[in-house]
């Protein structure tokens, strides 16, 4: 069962101005989930050894990213399926950190994506140099370890026939990666981002999408950070940027049946009229 804190840690932050609903059902899409590994999400991993040595503010608990965390992982497997049944692409990134510490090299470089112009004048700066950068402290999804193995059960819900693997070694997975080449390739038009953490590679994620011109949406349920300030932070970041934040997976349209979805949506207003699990119906 949900913890109470998870339920906060899934609606921190939403306001009015964050969607109650939001129709893709006439898009091209993808869904990008981000880093669903043991070291993020297993008792024993990377956060989990850092939450129990750790506290917050005196009338806090321990930080509990395995009771927060695991959470997401039954909402991102119903919108992924959910997106395959729209024929829609499903990417699952996963981090390998560390490699140039094992090959004897120096730090890497933070490798920001530049605004254009047409950025600049719609308030998108892009990510700061934190973003912009990797991950250079204690050792986390190193390459072959336990740590980045994906979370078991999240492993679960990918499927081999359709899905696709795309490894990165920047917070960004846009950073030396194929991800645009991929996104492209199948023309797509909205990505959906979600995983962990909200506030580092999703963030760091779907600011570079918004820059490269895709149409960003973050179901906001499907997402989780080590805290609650952390991630109303990484909401007001993102919707900065151009993304959309989206109460929760179920409120995306995505048109589950395409034949239905053809016959029943207006062409005028464009309003989801078919059985999906929208909150629209």
């Amino acid at each position: 069962m949900p913890t109470e804190d998870s339920k906060l840690n899934a609606t921190d932050g939403l306001d009015d101005q964050d969607l109650q609903h939001l129709d893709l059902s006439r898009e091209n899409i993808a869904l990008v989930v981000i880093d669903m590994q043991n070291d993020f999400l297993a008792e024993g991993g990377f956060l989990h050894k850092m939450a129990s040595g750790r506290k917050q503010k005196k009338k806090e608990q321990k930080l509990k990213p395995l009771a927060l965390g695991t959470d997401i992982v039954p909402r991102i497997a119903e919108l992924a399926a959910r997106c395959r049944r729209h024929g829609g692409s499903v990417v699952w990134i996963t981090s390998v950190y560390g490699e140039w510490r094992l090959k004897g090299l120096p730090k890497p470089k933070p490798q920001p994506l530049l605004p254009k112009k047409q950025d600049i004048a719609q308030g998108r700066t892009g990510n700061d140099t934190l973003h912009a950068g990797t991950h250079c402290g204690k050792k986390c999804c190193e390459r072959d370890s336990w740590g980045a193995c994906m979370f078991a059960p999240m492993a679960e819900a990918v499927d081999s026939s359709t899905d696709v693997f795309v490894e990165k070694h920047y917070y960004s997975a846009f950073t030396d990666t194929s991800l645009h080449a991929l996104l492209n390739e199948r023309k797509t038009s909205s990505v959906l981002f979600c995983g962990v953490t909200a506030n580092m590679c999703v963030q760091a994620s779907a600011t570079d999408a918004c820059l490269l011109g895709f149409k960003v949406a973050v179901p906001w349920d499907c997402t989780w950070a080590s805290s609650s300030t952390a991630k109303s932070k990484a909401r007001r970041a993102l919707r900065r940027q151009g993304a959309l934040i989206v109460r929760d997976g179920t409120s995306i349209c995505l048109g589950d049946d395409p034949n239905v979805n053809r016959r029943m949506v207006s062409p005028t207003t464009s309003t989801c009229k078919t059985a999906c699990l929208c909150a629209c119906v």
